[in-house]
């Protein structure tokens, strides 16, 4: 019998004649010590222990964030929502949110990296009225950060005028 242990970021499998047997998540160091108990009916348990070596880092990008939704024309700050992106590896972990005047720009990020975690965002510092463009780009555990560009709305943001009094 074959038995592998693979790691991809975060995560860990075990393999037995290529056939995967568990895998999960760790968050254990280079040079720490793990262990696999093998047992099979006829022969003893054995215990292989082993060191940890640098799995290879995280580099893929998470997918493109899905379905940016944007209500236009607006007179409140608008409120982003978009489907979450899924990164297999180390996890997507925030949301960077960019905001251009221009469609087809990508502009300047308007939140702090690791500020936005889930897949929502209150854009409450537009300047006075105009058509703006948002962008949204998943970021996972590595750093990695999702196409951008790939998916952009835009809202005509019109402020509502003070009320009279």
């Amino acid at each position: 019998h074959v038995v592998e242990v693979a790691a991809l970021g975060q995560r860990v499998a075990a393999y037995l004649d290529d056939a995967l047997l568990v895998e999960g998540e760790t968050s254990v160091l280079d040079g720490a010590w793990g262990g696999l108990l093998i047992a099979e009916r006829t022969l003893p348990a054995t215990l292989k222990q082993f060191r940890l070596t640098g799995a290879e880092p995280d580099r893929v990008a998470p997918p493109p964030v899905g379905r940016l939704d944007v209500p236009s024309p607006t007179s409140a700050p608008p409120a982003l929502t978009w489907l979450p992106t899924i990164d297999d590896a180390s996890q997507t972990r925030f949301y960077r949110v960019f905001r251009s005047a221009s469609p087809g720009v990508l502009g300047a990020q308007i939140n702090r990296d690791g500020e936005t975690t889930e897949a929502t965002y209150q854009d409450g510092r537009l300047p006075g009225g105009g058509t703006y463009c948002s962008t949204v780009v998943g970021v996972d555990g590595a750093g990695n950060g999702s196409p951008a560009g790939s998916l952009q709305r835009c809202v005509a943001y019109r402020p509502a005028a003070p009320a009279a009094g």
